[in-house]
């Protein structure tokens, strides 16, 4: 099994796609801090197009995606339509796996792809944490703010 980690954050809600969207940035900015993300989910309309071209392209290079952090679930993707379950890697529960309250996105994703005996691969903000730097080829580092981007896609597509 093949899994793109992606930060769901940075991909959903990226620079680039709010700059290009007055309506959605101005409600982004206004319900950020005081919600939960599925209500956050439902007033501020991700950015539907990049995830899918970030799908599409995980398909063509036989990959399964995955979210970084706890925030943004499978679950709450698959909920708001943005991705398929066959599209995802499948759930594993981490709670016996990392030290009691331990949200480090880079180490559970670590722990995850290590559950599933995966080989895997990282985009998105989270690409630029150093410790990476010990697993070359594995990250996807692009312009920062930049969202699903045809840097990104090429990146993915040379995935073999």
């Amino acid at each position: 099994m093949k899994i793109l980690y992606f930060d769901p954050h940075a991909l959903l809600y990226s620079s680039a796609y709010l700059s290009k969207n007055d309506d959605i940035r101005g409600s982004y900015e206004a319900q950020l801090s005081y919600v939960d993300r599925d209500t956050f989910m439902t007033n501020v309309e991700p950015d539907r197009k990049g995830i899918r071209k970030l799908a599409n392209a995980a398909i063509d290079a036989h990959l399964l995606l995955y979210p970084t952090g706890d925030r943004y679930t499978r679950e709450l993707l698959i909920k708001h339509k943005l991705l398929k379950e066959s599209e995802l890697a499948p759930y594993v529960d981490l709670a016996l796996r990392v030290r009691l309250d331990d949200r480090d996105p880079l180490r559970l994703m670590l722990v995850h792809a290590g559950a599933l005996n995966a080989e895997w691969y990282v985009c998105g903000d989270i690409a630029t944490d150093e410790r990476l730097k010990s697993f070359p080829n594995r990250y996807f580092l692009t312009q920062f703010g930049e969202g699903v981007s045809e840097e990104l896609i090429s990146m993915i597509a040379a995935i073999e």
